[in-house]
């Protein structure tokens, strides 16, 4: 097993000593970190020098400059995994903690079990103000044929895209995952997951769970959620949220689903999505 963890970094100096040691903590310890940096110079001294603290080889750290941005510094993390040969590659955001010190070796103990299997994940719990809010409900699509895994796939996307996070923050199998991955606002990660659903399966852990932690950003969104405004991550007109929220997302599964799925499954899905 070769795993990389890729923790994206940005200003949260405190709170990434927290990620850091949940990895650490895990029982499974052949493993690397890798820590790309985004965070202003004074930040980013403070985290070099906890880490130099660890006195541990198994965490490399990189300080961008200039800074890459999020989803680029996600990218970024996801391609050194590629580039390096791991097998398996996993995301930890610097403000979020495993919370379950077996969750890595559970997780290749079903990659085991389970040739098929491209994205293990845990249970993802939502906190505000260090707060419990909320959780999200538990994805898995083992032991189920496409059709049934599609199903399950879609129907996660139209009650609450938000789910995939159980997945996204979980252990990828580089193997079975879409190849050349950019990650990007909220449908790339819907396009992905499903894409997976084509050929291979996802499961979570629900008894191991992680602690992320909410922004405004992401409570904003939430509160016009539930007022039935779809709001999305970045500011256009209305018709432009549309188009590119929308109808975007489904084109990108309908060309999915030709390429990964074969042309058999596009009346199908094509009713499944524009119903």
């Amino acid at each position: 097993m070769k795993l990389l963890v890729g923790i994206p970094a940005f200003n949260k100096p405190k709170s990434i000593k927290k990620s850091i040691q949940s990895l650490l903590n895990q029982t499974c310890k052949t493993f690397d970190i890798l820590i790309s940096d985004d965070s202003d110079p004074e930040v980013a001294t403070v985290i070099a020098a906890h880490i130099e603290s660890l006195k541990t080889d198994r965490i490399k750290y990189i300080k961008n400059n200039p800074k890459l941005g999020l989803f680029p510094n996600m990218s970024f993390l996801w391609e050194e995994a590629d580039d390096n040969n791991y097998d398996f590659f996993m995301w930890l955001c610097d403000d979020d903690e495993i919370m379950d010190k077996y969750f890595i070796e559970d997780a290749m103990k079903i990659f085991d079990r389970h040739n098929n299997c491209a994205v293990v994940g845990y249970k993802c719990d939502r906190f505000l103000n260090d707060e419990f809010w909320y959780s999200y409900k538990d994805i898995s699509t083992l032991k189920l044929g496409k059709i049934k895994r599609l199903n399950l796939m879609l129907q996660a996307w139209r009650e609450d895209a938000n789910q995939f996070e159980t997945m996204q923050y979980g252990i990828h199998k580089m193997a079975l995952c879409p190849k050349n991955f950019t990650i990007g606002y909220r449908k790339s990660i819907i396009t992905f997951f499903i894409t997976i659903a084509f050929k291979s399966s996802i499961h979570t852990i629900g008894r191991c769970r992680s602690k992320k932690n909410t922004d405004e950003e992401h409570l904003k969104r939430y509160k016009k959620k539930k007022e039935g405004i779809n709001e999305h991550h970045y500011d256009q007109p209305l018709f432009f949220k549309y188009l590119h929220g929308g109808i975007f997302v489904r084109v990108r599964i309908l060309y999915n689903a030709a390429i990964h799925g074969g042309l058999l499954l596009l009346p199908y899905i094509a009713v499944r999505l524009f119903r």
